[in-house]
């Protein structure tokens, strides 16, 4: 067994965590954002999300405040708050492919080109990626 949950204990023990980007924030990736908030050793940095309010809600439903919560679209400020130890929302998911402190993109909008385009993005940015778009298997 990989025993998974006692080696995301020792990473957040060394002060490390799996840094994930979700795209998406409906039922599936607002529950998975709630769930992995629970886990030690993952966190959710990065939201993508066509309704930046919604994407905000969820971030706050989780005990973020909004001052911890930056929006943008551009490169560079998301990568500097995400350094800052800031959370980040964006529109436009093609900037969490870009993103240097994200190591995980989570696709889980149910809309077939959106996520063909996030796992392209992903790949070319030598990210690991999750579907959960049952729609774009």
């Amino acid at each position: 067994m990989l025993n998974l949950p006692e080696k995301l204990r020792i990473l957040e023990k060394e002060g490390r965590k799996v840094r994930i980007g979700v795209v998406g924030t409906g039922q599936m990736g607002s529950g998975l954002v709630n769930l992995i908030s629970q886990i030690k050793g993952m966190e959710v940095v990065a939201l993508a999300e066509i309704d930046i309010e919604k994407a905000i809600s969820v971030f706050e439903s989780i005990g973020l405040k909004r001052k911890e919560i930056i929006v943008s679209e551009d490169f560079s400020h998301c990568d500097e708050a995400l350094a800052d130890g800031r959370k980040v929302v964006t529109k436009d998911a093609k900037v969490l492919a870009s993103l240097h402190f994200i190591d995980v993109i989570v696709e889980a909008t149910g809309v077939p080109e959106v996520g063909a385009r996030v796992a392209f993005e992903a790949i070319n940015h030598k990210k690991d990626i999750i579907m959960m778009n049952l729609e774009a298997d």
